[in-house]
């Protein structure tokens, strides 16, 4: 299970690090470009802590992203769409984040790529 804090079924996945804000957030946006063959699956996780909060970051469960808009999947390996995510209104309002992207396929010669990633912590 991919929303436990650590471990997960999937074979492979891109953790960013721990990032702390100077301000608080309540919002992230993730965007990248990927290339995703018919057959594969990308999913967005993402796990927030408020500042000051005593339960250690390695604890916290990962929550699943919802993208924005349907991307259609392609068989041509130099195509990339975009692939955008609005997670707002994540309550408490956070000062640390990390983002966990999982890609998951039905055949190993057919895998998922990103390339551009980055993500945006919204303002309060």
């Amino acid at each position: 299970d991919e929303l436990q804090p650590s471990g997960g079924s999937a074979l492979a996945k891109y953790i960013t690090r721990k990032i702390t804000l100077a301000q608080a957030s309540l919002g992230l946006r993730v965007i990248f470009g990927a290339n995703r063959p018919d057959g594969s699956i990308i999913e967005v996780y993402y796990k927030t802590q408020e500042a000051g909060s005593e339960t250690p970051f390695e604890d916290i469960s990962w929550t699943l992203a919802t993208i924005d808009d349907d991307v259609p999947t392609t068989d041509d390996p130099n195509q990339f769409n975009d692939y955008e995510y609005t997670i707002d209104n994540i309550t408490p309002n956070f000062t640390t984040f990390a983002v966990k992207v999982v890609f998951k396929s039905q055949s190993s010669n057919r895998v998922p790529r990103i390339k551009d990633f980055r993500t945006i912590a919204l303002g309060t």
